[in-house]
C-alpha cells in the first residue's frame, strides 16, 4: 500500500514516475492565468494567519472552493464569510477537509501544506487548534514573493479590468522584478451590456480612457485605447466569459443602433443583449490580433444561481454552476468571421461542460492557420473539471484530437498564492498519463522526445506561444 502523498503521488507506473523526476518536477511556471493582486507582490506582503492566506481576508476575500465544500458539510455562514474568529474559521475548515476524500480540495490543501509548510500528515480536527499556532508561527517568515520563489514562478499573469490603473505592475517593471508579472485586459463590465450598473461603469471606462463613450464606435476606441496601455505594461492576453452563447453577425449600422438604445436605456431584448456582447468581442478579437493579444474564451458558467446568496454576499462567493446550453454552432459563425476577413486571434478555449471538449476540439482545428502552431487551443482544465479525472479526460481528448505536443500547459486560475502546488498535481497526472501510453506500447519510448514533449507543456510551449 502506498503512502498518502509520497514522492511517488498520483505516479503508478515507472515510465511516469522518471519522468516526473527528470523532467517535470523542477520546470519552471508560466501560469497566465489566475487572478492574483499585483499590489500584494509588489509590497511582498505577510499575511497575519494562515485564514487571512488559505481561507478569507479581512476584505471577505477568499476561496470560494473552499467555502462552498464547508457549506455542504452543515457549516454555518457565520464560520464562512461572517464573524467568527479567524481561529474558529481555520477550524471548521480542517473538520470539512478532514471528511474531503475525493475531492480535489483533499488532495490540493494537503499539497500546498507539504510544499509550503513542511507537513507532511493530513491535520486531524482534534490538533487543528495546535496546528493553527504551527502554520502562524511558520507564516511569520513566509512573504508572498517568497512563496512565488518557492513555487518556481517565472511568469504570471493577473486579471484586470481596462480601467484599472495597472500601478503595480508598473513598479514590478520598473523594479525589474525576476519574476513577469503582467496584467491579463479582461473587459467583461464593457461587453456585458445587460448587466446592473453598466452605464456607470462605461461613465468609469471613459475617464480611465479619456474618451467619452456616447456610441459604440467610441466604445471600442476606448477600449482599443486601454488595450494598448495593458500592451505598454506588458500584457500579450485577454479573457472573456462568455456564459450564453448567442451570435449573429450584426453590421455597423445595427450594433451602433443597439448601443444607443442601451445608452438611452431603451427596451431591448435579452437575445438582443446577448448578440451584441458577441459582437463586442468580435470587434475586440479583431484588435487581439491586430496587436498580437491571445485571446481566452471562458465558456458555459451560469453565475450567482442563488440570488438570495448573491444579494448577500456578492459574486464569486460559491453558487456558480455548469451552464447546459449548445455553443458549437454559433461558435462556429464567431470563428468564421473572423477567419474569413483573417483576423482570428490566438484562442484559447475552457468549458465548464467537460463533454464539449471534442466539440471544442474538432471546430478549433478547423481554424488552425498553418503558421502559428497551435494557434486554437484547449485549455487546461477549468474550475469544476479541475480534478484528476477531469485532467485525464482533457489530456486524452487533446492527444485524440490534435498536437498534445503543442499544448501549452496548467493554470491555477486562483486567488491564492498557495495554489501553485497545483501545477505540481497537474504534472503528476499528466506524466503518469504519458507513462502509461508508454508502458502500453502506444507511443515509443523515446526519453529524447518525451523529455521535451513533458518540458513542454510544462513551460516552453507557453513561452513560445505567447512570445
Amino acid at each position: 500500500m502506498k503512502k498518502f502523498l509520497d514522492e511517488d503521488f498520483l505516479l503508478n507506473n515507472k515510465v511516469g514516475l522518471e519522468l516526473y523526476q527528470n523532467y517535470a518536477k523542477d520546470e519552471p511556471i508560466f501560469d497566465y492565468h489566475n487572478h492574483l493582486n499585483a499590489k500584494e507582490i509588489y509590497e511582498d506582503k505577510k499575511f497575519d494567519t494562515i485564514t487571512d492566506l488559505w481561507l478569507i481576508d479581512d476584505e471577505k476575500h477568499g476561496d470560494h472552493y473552499k467555502w462552498r465544500l464547508m457549506r455542504a458539510n452543515g457549516v454555518d455562514e457565520f464560520f464562512i464569510t461572517g464573524d467568527a474568529s479567524k481561529k474558529e474559521k481555520f477550524i471548521k475548515w480542517i473538520e470539512t477537509l478532514s471528511i474531503s476524500i475525493g475531492n480535489p480540495l483533499h488532495h490540493w490543501s494537503n499539497l500546498e501544506l507539504k510544499k509550503y509548510f513542511g507537513i507532511d500528515e493530513p491535520i486531524k480536527p482534534i490538533d487543528a487548534c495546535k496546528y493553527y499556532d504551527i502554520l502562524n508561527e511558520k507564516l511569520s517568515s513566509l512573504t508572498v514573493r517568497k512563496i512565488l520563489e518557492m513555487s518556481n514562478v517565472k511568469v504570471l499573469a493577473t486579471t484586470n479590468d481596462p480601467s484599472e490603473s495597472l500601478e503595480y505592475h508598473h513598479k514590478l517593471k520598473e523594479e525589474n522584478y525576476s519574476i513577469k508579472v503582467v496584467p491579463t485586459f479582461r473587459p467583461d463590465k464593457a461587453t456585458n451590456v445587460y448587466a446592473d450598473g453598466y452605464l456607470d461603469y462605461l461613465k468609469t471606462l471613459s475617464t480611465a480612457s479619456n474618451i467619452e463613450i456616447t456610441s459604440y464606435s467610441t466604445l471600442l476606441k476606448a477600449l482599443e485605447n486601454r488595450l494598448l496601455f495593458f500592451k505598454e505594461n506588458g500584457s500579450f492576453i485577454c479573457d472573456h466569459s462568455v456564459e450564453d452563447m448567442v451570435y449573429t453577425k450584426l453590421d455597423k449600422s445595427e450594433k451602433e443602433q443597439l448601443f444607443s438604445h442601451i445608452v438611452e436605456s431603451k427596451e431591448i431584448s435579452k437575445n438582443d443583449m446577448l448578440n451584441l456582447k458577441m459582437n463586442i468581442i468580435g470587434d475586440l478579437a479583431r484588435l487581439y490580433h491586430k496587436y498580437g493579444f491571445a485571446l481566452q474564451l471562458h465558456l458555459k458558467a451560469i453565475r450567482n444561481n442563488s440570488r438570495r446568496n448573491y444579494l448577500r454576499l456578492g459574486p464569486d462567493s460559491g453558487f456558480d454552476a455548469i451552464n447546459d446550453q449548445n455553443i458549437i454552432k454559433p461558435l462556429s459563425r464567431f470563428f468564421s468571421d473572423l477567419d474569413e476577413s483573417e483576423e482570428l486571434p490566438k484562442i484559447i478555449l475552457y468549458s465548464l461542460d467537460n463533454n464539449d471538449l471534442p466539440l471544442l476540439a474538432a471546430l478549433g482545428y478547423c481554424f488552425q492557420d498553418g503558421i502559428i502552431p497551435g494557434k486554437i487551443q484547449i485549455g487546461p482544465s477549468w474550475w469544476f473539471n479541475d480534478t484528476k479525472v477531469g485532467m485525464e479526460k482533457q489530456l486524452e481528448v487533446i492527444s485524440n484530437f490534435g498536437l498534445f505536443y503543442k499544448f501549452i500547459g496548467m493554470v491555477t486560475d486562483s486567488r491564492s498564492f498557495l495554489s501553485f502546488a497545483r501545477h505540481d498535481y497537474f504534472r503528476r497526472v499528466l506524466c503518469n498519463y504519458v507513462g502509461s501510453l508508454v508502458e502500453c506500447g502506444e507511443i515509443p519510448f523515446d526519453m529524447d522526445m518525451l523529455e521535451k514533449l513533458i518540458k513542454g507543456i510544462c513551460f516552453n510551449n507557453a513561452l513560445n506561444y505567447f512570445k
